[in-house]
């Protein structure tokens, strides 16, 4: 999260020039749902998912050379560039790309534009049309390899795991200190068959960054695949610390116990397994949803019912807090006010009740 926060935040750099209004980017405010004039891309979720990067006009080779963050936006892409961020932090990636995208065909391959809807392909899990964009900004601006980690990461998640190992490569050269590419790394390492050298990788990450939940269990899933089931266990502690509720930890937990011939604490495990893929498996639909609809209160409450369900209230409390935020923010554009007012008073009855809880607790 830290790093695609880091994304919008160094895109919004770009904005900040004289003359350019900051609040027409806020945050707080709704995100754009229309594209711009001229632009045959639609707004809703259907339109966005016919978009192919591929069909983008190209600009000539060296057109963007020497480009940096410094540069700017010139004067007519800067409302649109404005409105494609302030979806961003608002959550709504497919108003991203329908802000980007009639942008990206009047300015043919911009690298701020290709770089943030590269980003927004990804969290959208399109994989492919993340790794079209961010080569294409790569083809441009070679010297700004650092900012790309999520090209590795794309190329992973396609399966393409050699070029992901060689992407990453790239991006640790220009920047030792990427954290994200470096676990990246010892995934496509570990898939290639080179054991050691993911441990490795995974070692520099959790020594720098002690709290990354994602690196232990890494961490974890190759241990217990190389029947190391202590130190796959001790790895598992360290994620159940930061992250209880991920059903991979439990069922690796059940395997690495098995292997040690802890016969009912393996049982015992395999139950929280089954207990949290039931809860993953009702939230996972409802959380793809909500890439493509962030807007729909219905959907949000019925996360927020699945993880109070569960008792996993630190997800509950998440779930909550985005329903109100966007009940608020209908009851404020008077979106179906009506709808809106009453998911707003459900969501804050349920968080006081999670505080009231919490509070008999600490007694």
């Amino acid at each position: 999260m830290m790093a695609v926060l880091g994304v919008a935040l160094a895109l919004g750099a770009l904005a900040l020039r004289p003359g350019v209004a900051i609040a027409a980017g806020s945050a707080d405010g709704p995100a754009p749902r229309v594209a711009q004039g001229g632009s045959a891309v639609g707004g809703s979720a259907e339109g966005v998912l016919a978009l192919r990067a591929e069909e983008l006009p190209r600009a000539p080779a060296g057109a963007w050379s020497g480009w940096g963050e410094e540069s700017g936006l010139p004067d007519e892409l800067r409302e649109g560039y404005l409105e494609a961020l302030a979806a961003w932090r608002a959550g709504d990636l497919p108003a991203v790309l329908v802000a980007t995208w009639p942008l990206l065909e009047a300015s043919p391959d911009h690298p701020a534009l290709l770089h943030l809807a590269g980003h927004a392909q990804f969290r959208l899990r399109r994989y492919g049309e993340c790794a079209h964009l961010l080569e294409r900004f790569l083809a441009h601006v070679p010297e700004q390899v650092s900012r790309t980690r999520h090209l590795g990461h794309a190329w992973n998640e396609l399966g393409q795991v050699e070029r992901a190992r060689a992407h990453y490569d790239r991006v640790l050269v220009a920047a030792a200190a990427d954290h994200e590419a470096r676990r990246g790394r010892a995934l496509a390492l570990w898939r290639l068959g080179r054991v050691e050298e993911a441990l490795a990788d995974l070692a520099v990450v959790v020594a720098a960054r002690p709290r990354h939940a994602e690196a232990w269990l890494l961490r974890a899933r190759i241990l217990v695949d190389e029947e190391e089931a202590e130190a796959a266990l001790g790895a598992l502690e360290r994620h159940r610390a930061l992250d209880p509720f991920e059903p991979e930890a439990a069922f690796l937990r059940a395997r690495a116990l098995q292997d040690l011939g802890r016969a009912d604490e393996a049982a015992a495990a395999r139950d929280e397994f089954d207990a949290l893929e039931a809860v993953a498996a009702a939230a996972r639909p409802l959380e793809g949803h909500l890439l493509l609809r962030p807007h729909d209160l219905l959907l949000h409450r019925a996360l927020a019912e699945v993880r109070l369900g569960a008792g996993q209230v630190p997800l509950a409390r998440a779930a909550l807090v985005s329903l109100a935020r966007e009940a608020r923010l209908g009851v404020g554009a008077g979106l179906e006010a009506g709808l809106a007012r009453a998911q707003l008073a459900w969501a804050q009855e349920q968080l006081a009740r999670l505080g009231e809880d919490a509070e008999r607790s600490a007694r």
